[in-house]
C-alpha cells in the first residue's frame, strides 16, 4: 500500500514538474519570440505582417516585404537579360 501512494506522488510531481517546464517555455517564448520577427520592411518601411524576405540590398542583408521582394528580384532579372543582349551583339 506503501509503494502504491509513493507511485501516485512520483506520477503527481512528473506531471506538476511538466507543467512549470511548459509554462516556463511557453514564457520564453512569448518573450523573444515577437523579436524574432521584425517589424517593417527595411526598404519601404511598411509593417510586415506575415511573410517577410531576406535580400542583400547594397551589400547588406535586409529584411524586407513581398512588394519589394518581388520588385528587386524583377530589377535583377531586368539587369541580367539587358546583359545577356549585350553579351550576344
Amino acid at each position: 500500500m506503501l509503494a502504491g501512494i509513493i507511485d501516485v506522488g512520483l506520477r503527481v510531481a512528473i506531471f506538476a514538474i511538466g507543467a512549470v517546464a511548459l509554462a516556463i517555455w511557453y514564457g520564453v517564448r512569448a518573450l523573444f519570440g515577437s523579436r524574432s520577427r521584425p517589424g517593417t520592411c527595411d526598404i519601404c518601411g511598411n509593417a510586415i505582417d506575415r511573410k517577410s524576405h531576406r535580400i542583400s540590398f547594397d551589400g547588406l542583408l535586409r529584411t524586407v516585404c513581398p512588394h519589394c521582394y518581388m520588385r528587386a528580384k524583377r530589377e535583377r532579372s531586368r539587369i541580367a537579360w539587358r546583359q545577356h543582349r549585350l553579351g550576344e551583339s
